[in-house]
């Protein structure tokens, strides 16, 4: 495990940047060991118009490039401001999808006589749980063309005979079960954060993780006593869902259709510029949806491809009620109502929606523009709670 704060008084100034498929976002952090919440100092958002193609690793690059000069300058400006002796000391990165995968598998060993655990046990569980999400990650047609590069491995959950346990080492049982999760994040944006990082921000202690292990961690934070609950993000170009069993997250996949997509639908149909249709959606959300045609037919599609998704992993999970979303302002409104119906439809029960949004926003960003990935993920970097993180790095 890994925490930013310390027991003494002082704060822990960082640079935080949110990588998503249609945006970066960038922002200046304070964060108080006293404190229950960080401070944020500033925030920035560079947005990469959409066209008529799946944005690319390339435009990405150059948002990443555009936030971080931005944030040198203004953000650094502010950041005097706040505290003329301020310090940047931390850079931590968050990447969502389709850029990012999130991948978790649980293994276990079993013995009919009680075993003492050990160190050496646990290691070797969690390296049988990465080898298996490794071996599928290079069986993968789709990301076999590109490198990656393990950014995180956790240990999120250590069970002995099916009791979760704080501190397993030397206690007995007959099976002991081990929850891990490995990030990967294209060795191209590495390279580009590794460029930024040197060039802007050279001192401070680089981190890069994968989106949904922090929306992970959050959630478990701001509601411990929820165990199970559904965890969704909807970047520019797909659909992520995290399923969260037992406090375990135990299962995720990525639908390629997110708000950028939506918006090429109706570019297609109507001639439309997609400045157009933003604005529309940013006045009216989902409330007259039923009066634009265009929209309707759209947001069919959309929930197609949705529960098409939901159909799959209710083969063999059953989804918990408590759900989670993230999206992009202005698109919370229209994907909320869309992503409610889609659950509704595929498990016949009404999902709650735990508000997430307005939490992180009323509480961490208050006179900011609002940004719920920006707030999440200085959430992210003031607590770290139940993630085991080591460092490493390792190209796939």
């Amino acid at each position: 495990m890994f925490r930013f704060g310390s027991r003494e008084s002082m704060p822990v100034y960082g640079v935080l940047f949110d990588i998503g498929s249609g945006s970066v976002g960038a922002a200046i952090v304070e964060s108080h060991p006293d404190r229950a919440l960080p401070t944020l100092i500033y925030s920035t958002r560079s947005i990469l118009r959409v066209s008529t193609e799946k944005q690319d690793v390339r435009r990405v690059r150059e948002a990443l490039l555009g936030a971080s000069l931005t944030l040198s300058q203004e953000g650094q400006t502010a950041l005097r401001t706040h505290n003329a002796k301020a310090k940047i000391s931390r850079m931590l990165v968050t990447c969502g999808s389709p850029w990012a995968y999130t991948l978790a598998r649980s293994v276990s060993y079993e013995n009919d006589e009680p075993f003492k655990i050990t160190k050496s046990l646990l290691h070797d569980l969690a390296e049988s749980a990465e080898d298996e999400i490794l071996t599928q990650v290079r069986k993968d047609a789709e990301k076999a063309h590109d490198a990656f590069e393990v950014v995180e491995r956790a240990t999120m959950d250590i069970a002995i005979n099916d009791y979760v346990v704080a501190n397993p080492i030397h206690k007995m049982g007959t099976v002991c079960s081990l929850s891990h999760m490995v990030g990967l994040v294209p060795s191209e944006i590495i390279a580009a954060l590794n460029d930024v990082h040197s060039k802007l921000f050279p001192t401070a202690e680089l981190k890069v993780h994968t989106y949904l292990l922090g929306l992970y961690c959050v959630l478990r934070d701001l509601y411990p006593q929820t165990r199970a609950f559904s965890i969704i993000d909807v970047t520019g170009e797909a659909t992520e869902f995290g399923i969260v069993e037992n406090n375990l997250l135990v299962e995720n996949t990525c639908v390629p259709y997110g708000s950028n997509t939506f918006i090429r639908g109706v570019m297609k149909e109507t001639g439309s510029p997609a400045s157009d249709i933003e604005t529309m959606i940013a006045a009216e959300g989902s409330s007259h949806l039923t009066e634009r045609p265009e929209l309707v037919r759209e947001a069919a599609a959309y929930t197609q491809e949705i529960a098409k998704a939901l159909d799959t992993l209710l083969l063999h999970r059953t989804l918990p009620r408590d759900t989670a979303i993230t999206v992009r302002h202005p698109y919370g409104q229209l994907f909320g109502d869309m992503l409610r119906n889609a659950l509704s439809t595929a498990t016949k029960t009404e999902p709650r929606m735990l508000d997430l949004e307005h939490t992180l926003l009323h509480e961490v960003v208050p006179g900011l523009v609002p940004d719920t990935h920006i707030a999440l993920i200085a959430r992210f970097f003031h607590k770290l709670h139940g993630c085991g993180e080591l460092d490493a790095s390792t190209t796939v």
